[in-house]
C-alpha cells in the first residue's frame, strides 16, 4: 500500500477494504443477464406472434421493463472499469491519479440513475403482474375486485415512499425507514 497522502491530506481513512465486485464479475453478470432476459423476451414476442392478440397493459409494462433493464445493465457495464480504478486507489493497489476526483463524481452521476432505473423496473413488473391478476379476476365476486383495487392503491402509495427512503439511505446514509 502506498503511504502517500491524497490531495486532501488523508492517507489512512481511504485505505479500507471494499465490498465491490470485480470488473470481470460485473461484466459477466451484466452480459449473461442481458442474454437470458433477451431470450425470454424474444420467446414472449414469438408467442405473441403465433397466438395473435392485441397488446394489453401487462405487455407494455413488461416491454418497458425490458428496455429499462437493458439500459441498467449497460450502465453497470459502463461503470465497471471506472469503479475498478477508483477501488484500486482506495485499497492502495494503485497510486492516486489526477482524474480520480472527476471519476468519483462521474461514478456518483452514473450510480444514481442505475438505482432509479432499478426501482422503475420493479414497479413495472409489479404493475404488469397486477394487470395480469386483473384479467384473472373477470367473472369472480366483486369483493375480489375491491381487494385488487386496494392492492393497486396500496402499491401506488407505498412503492414511491419506500423507494425514495431506500435511495436516500443508499446515497446519504440517512435512514428514514426507522
Amino acid at each position: 500500500m502506498s503511504d502517500a497522502p491524497l490531495p486532501n491530506g488523508n492517507s489512512e481513512g481511504i485505505k479500507k477494504s471494499s465490498n465491490s465486485f470485480s470488473q470481470t464479475t460485473v461484466l459477466t453478470v451484466g452480459y449473461v443477464a442481458i442474454s437470458v432476459v433477451s431470450v425470454v423476451m424474444i420467446a414472449r414476442i414469438v408467442l405473441l406472434m403465433l397466438r395473435p392478440k392485441r397488446f394489453v397493459a401487462e405487455d407494455y409494462c413488461v416491454f418497458l421493463a425490458y428496455a429499462f433493464f437493458v439500459s441498467q445493465c449497460a450502465l453497470y457495464i459502463a461503470i465497471a472499469p471506472l469503479s475498478e480504478r477508483v477501488v484500486a486507489v482506495q485499497e492502495g493497489r494503485a497510486p492516486y491519479y489526477p482524474e480520480l476526483i472527476d471519476e468519483g463524481f462521474l461514478l456518483g452521476r452514473l450510480y444514481f440513475p442505475a438505482l432509479i432505473i432499478f426501482w422503475i423496473i420493479l414497479w413495472l413488473v409489479k404493475f404488469s403482474l397486477l394487470f395480469l391478476y386483473r384479467k384473472l379476476l373477470v367473472g369472480v365476486p366483486s369483493v375480489y375486485n375491491k381487494i385488487w383495487w386496494f392492492i393497486v392503491v396500496f402499491c401506488a402509495i407505498v412503492s414511491p415512499r419506500t423507494a425514495s427512503a431506500l435511495l436516500l439511505h443508499a446515497l446519504t446514509g440517512i435512514d428514514r425507514l426507522k
